[in-house]
C-alpha cells in the first residue's frame, strides 16, 4: 500500500478490477466544437463563455490542447454555483485552489496527460467545518499527483470530491506535523452525482427484433 505521509499513513484497498473509459472515450460523448482556451485559465475564464451542452442544461464545457494551468491572481479560482467541465489534451498544473459552491456548483477536469497540483496549496487542518483546497472531479489518463516541497516540509491538501488516474495517484506529501496526513482525500457525494448524464450513455442501442 502506498505510503502517505512521513509518520506511515497506509491506505489500503483492492485495485479496481473493471475497464475505466479514457479521455478520448469522454471527449467523444460531447460536441465536437468545446470554448477554446488559452494555456492559463483563471476564474474569469472559467465563468464566462463555455459550450452549453445539452442547451439549457447549465453546464459549460471547456477544452485546450496542450498543457493547460489553472491559476488565479487572488489564489483561488471559485466557481460558485457555475457546473464547469474543462477537456484537456496533455497535463494540467494546479497552482490555484478550486473550490465550489457544495451542492450546487461542479467542476470536472478530463485529462489526457498528468494532472499536477502544486507543493503550494493546501493548508493546516481548520477546526470543522473543514475547508477542502480542490473541489471537483479530476479524471486523468495519467496520473494525478499531489505535489511536495521536501521531506517535512508539506502541508496537507485536502481534496473533496472524486479522484480518478488511471496510472495511478503519487501521494507526495510529507508534512512538518507528524501526526496529520498529507493528503487528505474527502469523497464528495455531491460532485458524483453532479457528472453530466451525458457521460453515462452508451453507445449501444438494444432493440428486439422477429425471430
Amino acid at each position: 500500500p502506498p505510503r502517505i505521509s512521513s509518520t506511515n499513513w497506509r491506505a489500503q484497498g483492492t485495485a479496481y478490477g473493471g475497464t475505466l473509459p479514457s479521455y478520448l472515450t469522454f471527449r467523444g460523448k460531447a460536441p465536437t466544437t468545446l470554448h477554446p482556451l488559452g494555456s492559463t485559465a483563471d476564474q474569469s475564464a472559467l465563468m464566462n463563455f463555455g459550450t452549453q451542452f445539452p442547451s439549457g442544461s447549465g453546464y459549460y464545457y471547456y477544452s485546450y490542447t496542450g498543457n493547460l494551468l489553472l491559476q488565479d491572481g487572488t489564489g483561488i479560482i471559485n466557481l460558485n454555483t457555475r457546473k464547469v467541465i474543462v477537456f484537456v489534451d496533455g497535463n494540467v498544473a494546479i497552482n490555484s485552489k478550486i473550490q465550489v459552491a457544495d451542492g450546487l456548483g461542479f467542476f470536472m477536469i478530463i485529462a489526457s496527460g498528468n494532472i499536477i497540483v502544486n507543493s503550494s496549496i493546501g493548508g493546516p487542518q481548520e477546526a470543522p467545518p473543514l475547508i477542502p483546497d480542490l473541489e471537483g472531479v479530476y479524471y486523468t489518463d495519467g496520473t494525478f499527483q499531489t505535489g511536495t516541497n521536501g521531506s517535512g516540509a508539506d502541508q496537507q491538501l485536502h481534496v473533496r470530491g472524486v479522484v480518478v488516474a488511471k496510472t495511478g495517484v503519487s501521494m507526495q506529501r510529507s508534512p512538518a506535523v507528524a501526526d496529520i496526513p498529507g493528503d487528505h482525500f474527502e469523497f464528495g457525494a455531491d460532485q458524483s452525482m453532479l457528472i453530466p448524464s451525458v457521460f453515462s450513455k452508451r453507445t449501444i442501442n438494444w432493440r428486439e427484433v422477429l425471430p
